[in-house]
């Protein structure tokens, strides 16, 4: 009897607990007329990780002139302080980059790991941390990944075609989408940075803040610095990692760019980190293999990293180029480099095997906005090339795969007639200055937003920090400090030592 009694008390403390924890949450529903946070089951499995972690879907109009038209909708994962007296603005992480990068938000493992490498200048600073995928993205509803292009990558990799006859697939495979999103009535021109803002706004709103401490990586840094043009007075300060620029036109240093991550790769032995085993002709090398593999491929076991099942596919000359230049993304590569050829040379694949998978499980991955991207393209990036300045420099590159891929890539149908996508305000491609106080967080070896861009933009915020990393791209998944940095400056942005 004893025991009943004590089992009874012990499980009302526990529903009492559990009620006070959920009334940190925000409200079952916020907004009006179907605008607003709408709370629902976590889509990961869940559990205490020493901060209360709630899950939402934002309902927001496709069309932000059309208020009353077409709802839409992106998740929210809401990290709860565990100072619940705290009314310091949240920190609104702005999604997986790109455009079209998810955040992986179904997965137990990836949300802990978003939680634990942004927690420093986060939740350790009484402050919520927040974190979506934006329109069109990832678990957002309507997704635009395509599913046509996932399918058919599982074909192609079984084939040694070349790079034109898999990019005219790829393309083929993308129009279908397009002409499917299109017939569902799926408005394809309101999926670009300046919805994104405005969604942005409509979310702080339904959180019930007046600011925001904006975090940014790649591409999400575009969606941060949209949002502190549009509406400054609401962002509080921002970190931008690996930052992106809507002013700088892809036709800008296009050659720097392009060779920048091969580059990288022939002089890896001045980029990794011991370098233990030193060789020779590292380009002339690389491009052999290449040569080697278009005439006779290698039939390779990888895994898939999105399925966990393993599947056959050949590496060809394209395929183990676009493996490595995938690759150069982190440090790891610049490790295992002269390894990598040295085995090849010998028809040995066991220490390319993990980039040729890394590569295919990206070109797999059902969650990639494909056409978000698309989308992107056609409102910010293609109404700012100059035509004539683009061709010339890729005239200049290389000839052979690297001249020809550029060529194939920037001469193709962007299907932007086809999605009926309109191009966005001149302004949004004009430098303007960015007062609002902004950290930058940036790899040395950087070859996908080169240090030289920010370092080039910086000039136009005025009130900005630059710390700088022996890592690549992403620089917060790769280095600790640079979260402790983080934390020290969310909490102080004129703080003389932003030191770990």
């Amino acid at each position: 009897m004893k025991l009943i009694k004590v089992t009874i008390v012990i499980s009302i403390q526990v529903a009492g607990a559990l009620i006070a924890i959920d009334k940190l949450a925000l409200p079952e529903r916020t907004g009006q007329k179907d605008i607003g946070l709408e709370r629902t089951n976590c889509w990961f499995d869940k559990k205490l990780w020493g901060v209360f972690t709630f899950c939402y879907y934002m309902n927001v109009p496709e069309d932000h002139q059309q208020p009353a038209g077409r709802q839409i909708r992106f998740p929210v994962v809401y990290f709860k302080t565990t100072n619940v007296l705290s009314n310091k603005a949240p920190v609104l992480h702005l999604g997986g980059g790109g455009p079209g990068g998810p955040m992986y938000l179904d997965s137990h493992e990836g949300v802990k790991n978003i939680k634990e490498e942004h927690d420093d200048f986060s939740l350790k600073k009484d402050r919520d941390l927040v974190v979506i995928d934006v329109r069109g993205t990832g678990l957002a509803k309507p997704s635009l990944a395509c599913h046509h292009f996932v399918k058919l990558q599982l074909n192609i990799l079984e084939q040694n075609l070349s790079f034109a006859e898999e990019f005219a697939l790829d393309e083929a495979s993308i129009l279908k989408c397009i002409n499917e999103y299109k017939s569902r009535g799926i408005g394809l021109t309101h999926y670009n940075s300046a919805s994104i803002a405005k969604d942005i706004d409509l979310l702080r709103k339904s959180l019930g803040t007046k600011q925001l401490v904006l975090f940014g990586v790649s591409y999400g840094a575009v969606y941060a610095q949209e949002m502190a043009r549009s509406k400054p007075e609401v962002v509080e300060s921002m970190i931008l990692d690996s930052a992106a620029f809507p002013h700088i036109s892809l036709d800008e240093d296009l050659v720097k760019k392009t060779l920048a991550p091969y580059r990288s790769l022939y002089t890896h032995c001045a980029i990794n980190r011991s370098c233990n085993i030193t060789i020779n002709n590292t380009k002339k090398r690389i491009w052999t293999i290449y040569r080697q593999l278009k005439l006779h491929p290698i039939e390779m076991t990888i895994e898939n990293h999105n399925t966990g099942e393993n599947l056959t596919a050949l590496l060809n000359g394209n395929r183990f180029i676009a493996s490595l230049i995938n690759a150069s993304y982190s440090m790891d590569i610049y490790d295992d480099l002269a390894l990598i050829i040295d085995q090849l040379e010998q028809g040995n694949t066991q220490t390319m095997e993990p980039y040729f998978a890394d590569y295919a499980t990206y070109m797999l991955d059902p969650q990639w906005g494909d056409v978000n991207a698309r989308a992107h393209y056609c409102y910010e990036t293609k109404p700012f090339i100059d035509l004539k300045k683009l061709r010339s420099s890729i005239d200049r590159l290389p000839s052979g795969y690297i001249r020809d891929s550029a060529l194939l890539s920037t001469e193709s149908n962007d299907f932007c007639k086809e999605m009926d996508v309109s191009a966005a305000k001149e302004s949004l491609g004009e430098e303007q200055p960015i007062n609002v106080p902004t950290l930058f967080l940036q790899g040395r070896y950087d070859s996908i937003t080169p240090l030289f861009d920010v370092e080039n933009s910086k000039r136009l915020f005025p009130n900005s920090r630059l710390l700088t990393y022996q890592t690549a791209h992403s620089v917060m998944t790769a280095n600790q400090c640079a979260e402790i940095s983080a934390g020290k400056f969310v909490a102080n942005p004129n703080a003389q030592d932003l030191s770990c």
